[in-house]
């Protein structure tokens, strides 16, 4: 049973009994990788391919050979045993090169099935020298044992009949980067290589289509490209397939690797925020967020909507609280998670609905402290609004007294409400409630009060007198002011007569198409008493009437001139129908006629300087308002009831 073993231990022996038929072994070092059956992991248990540096070596065997193997422990024991025969100095010298060495083990039975163990670390080989008597055997008794974590694998037995490994490789190349996607479009984290070159695996040589060297043939250099992707030097490569992200190529080398500095994935949920949407308002100043992170954190982006007390933390939960400020609106901070490199938001919302300033105009508007109060002759009022945060719109309710007294409308930056003259004896309120769509707690009620109408109602007439009384106790030279306010008639030249008051120094005074329906009966600048009266009869004219609104309007106003003490006065009303009316000192009495009304009424005039007659409208007390109806003849008369005039010795 003598076998022939030459130098490089390959030869054949011709004793291959005992179940095993060949024998291999390759220097650990040599070994790249395994190829598995459809490109699957080391489960599948068969291997198509063994990628190899170097070459492998053929032991002989005889019929003792055997291979052993026992799983304990979650691990496995191998052992195959054989005899080398013809001891020689030559074969010696290999036997105790080898010995130093781990190797990967590739044996085939006589059933003709391959088998391979070893490939992690490696198996180390042992031997024993044997002599026998005269003519007998001599050799080394084999022992290639090993506990490892891999069963053992079979291997395709086309790998062996193809001359025992791969000789060339493709070697990806990763640049430019290009990050792979999934379905959505988001990185994966992955980068993969575009192309990869054939190349001989020993040394790299660049080999052509047809596996010769480029070198040697003049070929361009052999590429397979990435699907979807294009060669990108037709000039010095010629592209002889294709591959997936998730092929392995020839040599064992997978087309992608992890890169998460330039293919950052999108990971989710390795920080989080609850919640991630904070609503902060005049009755919520602050809220707590928690964060939580599986590594350390820190903000990146801060927002100047709210103030937050934590820029960084560790791993867990972290309590990070918000407080509003006067910068109101809505503000994002950003939180990364500085290993995954994964951000989230938290929203802020830092809610504002207020009043910003209140105009308003009329004969008298007073501030309160959540509104106005307005005189019965009426007001605008126009509040600016500032509604910020959220949604950044809001809401009106109402509650309102009495219909039609006020008008009014809601802009984004203000609330316009107009009031009407007031008609009744009765006050008047309209609470204004504007709330902020995103959250209740900000809010603007605003209330508008109007005062109750002091209403003289005279029947049917043709003039009006009004005579203002006063006495030395309270005060000197009482000036008036009387004006038509809508009558929509013109003088000759085209101008309005409205506005143009007749009185001591008003400009009314000397227009003729004022004068004859509005008629002053002279200064009186001690105590005493002054008149005007309004001719209805020559106003409301066969030509006048047509143009006359259905009401039509006049105002009347007061101011001391001269000195005020109690500042009262006594507001004499008398209406007359038919007769004429006389002129009598700073009176006008009625001829012929019929008095179909007479009554008095006590007012106090507040205004009191000799340079309100220039700003009669705002400067003078307002008296009252007298409302014609053409249509009735009929008027009535608002006496005002508040304190309005400009008082310049007390201001």
């Amino acid at each position: 049973m003598d076998c022939k073993l030459n130098k490089n231990l390959t030869g054949e022996c011709k004793y291959s009994i005992s179940g095993i038929h060949s024998l291999w072994v390759l220097n650990i070092d040599d070994f790249q990788t395994y190829e598995f059956r459809d490109d699957k992991l080391y489960s599948e248990i068969y291997i198509d391919n063994i990628y190899i540096k170097g070459k492998w070596y053929e032991l002989q065997t005889i019929d003792e050979s055997k291979f052993t193997e026992k799983f304990a422990n979650g691990g496995y024991t191998q052992e195959l045993t054989t005899y080398i025969s013809k001891f020689d100095s030559e074969i010696q010298a290999e036997i105790l090169k080898t010995n130093k060495r781990k190797f990967l083990v590739l044996f085939r039975t006589n059933e003709g099935r391959y088998f391979v163990f070893g490939s992690d670390g490696g198996v180390p080989l042992t031997y024993t020298a044997e002599t026998g008597t005269k003519g007998s055997s001599i050799g080394y008794s084999v022992t290639l044992s090993k506990n490892s974590q891999f069963p053992l694998f079979e291997v395709n037995p086309d790998y062996m009949v193809n001359g025992g490994g791969a000789k060339f490789q493709y070697r990806p190349i990763f640049e430019p980067i290009y990050c792979e996607l999934n379905a959505s479009s988001k990185n994966t984290g992955y980068q993969v290589a575009t192309y990869a070159l054939k190349e001989t695996i020993d040394k790299g040589e660049a080999l052509d289509i047809n596996g010769e060297i480029c070198s040697i043939s003049g070929k361009k250099q052999a590429i397979v490209v990435l699907q979807g992707k294009s060669n990108p030097d037709s000039s010095k490569y010629e592209s002889e397939g294709t591959f997936t992200p998730d092929s392995v190529l020839k040599g064992g080398n997978v087309v992608k690797k992890l890169n998460y500095m330039e293919c950052r994935p999108e990971i989710t949920g390795s920080i989080t925020a609850t919640p991630n949407l904070i609503t902060l308002t005049r009755n919520v100043r602050t809220k707590n967020v928690t964060i939580y992170s599986q590594h350390d954190w820190k903000m990146i982006q801060a927002s100047d909507k709210a103030t937050c007390n934590l820029n960084e933390g560790g791993a867990g939960d972290n309590i990070a609280k918000f407080e509003r400020n006067s910068n109101y609106g809505n503000g994002t901070f950003k939180f990364k998670n500085t290993y995954t490199q994964e951000e989230i938001d938290v929203k802020v919302q830092n809610l504002v609905l207020q009043s910003t300033g209140v105009d308003a105009t009329g004969e008298q508007v007073t501030p309160t402290p959540n509104g106005v109060i307005c005189s019965a002759a009426g007001c605008s009022i126009r509040l600016s609004i500032m509604c910020a945060g959220g949604a950044g719109t809001y809401s009106l309710s109402t509650n309102i007294s009495h219909s039609n007294f006020v008008t009014y409308t809601a802009n984004t930056n203000s609330f316009e409400i107009i009031v009407s003259e007031s008609d009744i004896e009765e006050e008047k309120t309209a609470v204004f409630t504007l709330t902020h769509d995103t959250s209740s707690d900000e809010k603007i009620v605003f209330t508008v009060t109007q005062e109750a109408a002091k209403i003289i109602k005279i029947p049917d007439f043709n003039f009006l007198t009004y005579r203002y009384k006063w006495t030395a106790e309270d005060g000197r030279d009482l000036d008036t002011a009387t004006e038509l306010v809508n009558s929509g008639l013109v003088d000759a030249s085209g101008t309005t007569i409205d506005g143009l008051a007749v009185g001591w120094n008003m400009k009314g005074n000397s227009n003729t198409a004022v004068t004859q329906y509005l008629i002053y009966g002279g200064d009186n600048t001690s105590s005493g008493n002054e008149c005007t009266f309004i001719d209805m009869l020559a106003l409301c004219s066969e030509e006048n009437l047509p143009n006359l609104p259905d009401k039509i309007y006049v105002d009347v106003y007061c101011n001391w001139y001269g000195e005020k003490k109690n500042g009262y006065m006594t507001f004499e009303i008398k209406a007359y129908k038919g007769g004429e009316m006389v002129k009598d000192g700073y009176n006008f009495i009625n001829e012929g006629g019929e008095e179909v009304y007479s009554g008095e009424q006590s007012k106090f005039v507040k205004a009191a300087c000799t340079s309100n007659h220039s700003t009669y409208k705002t400067s003078y007390t307002y008296v009252c308002r007298i409302t014609y109806d053409k249509l009735t003849r009929e008027a009535s008369i608002a006496i005002q009831s508040d304190d309005s005039g400009n008082d310049c010795h007390t201001t």
